[in-house]
């Protein structure tokens, strides 16, 4: 199962995301953000579900959190394995 990877540039938005998931039901943990997808090696993420991609839209419109962008993580190596997802489309 494909997961998403929702970049932030605080600890606090990261968890307050996790925290938000989790108690709609979804896994959800905070990482730091791939190297691929912040080249300056900070950050921080959430990886969970791809189900979940609708849920945690909802959170970042209503929380007025700023997310620097959402990515499906489809596990393959390669240079493909993370694509932006559109906001505003889940």
């Amino acid at each position: 199962m494909d997961n998403i990877i929702i970049l932030f540039s605080s600890s606090t938005s990261a968890v307050r995301m996790k925290e938000a998931l989790a108690g709609k039901g979804f896994r959800a943990k905070v990482i730091g953000t791939p190297s691929r997808l912040a080249p300056s090696g900070c950050g921080y993420s959430v990886r969970t579900e791809s189900r979940a991609a609708g849920e945690a839209e909802k959170f970042l419109e209503r929380s007025g959190i700023k997310s620097r962008g959402i990515y499906l993580d489809t596990e393959t190596e390669g240079p493909n394995r993370y694509r932006k997802l559109p906001l505003g489309t889940s």
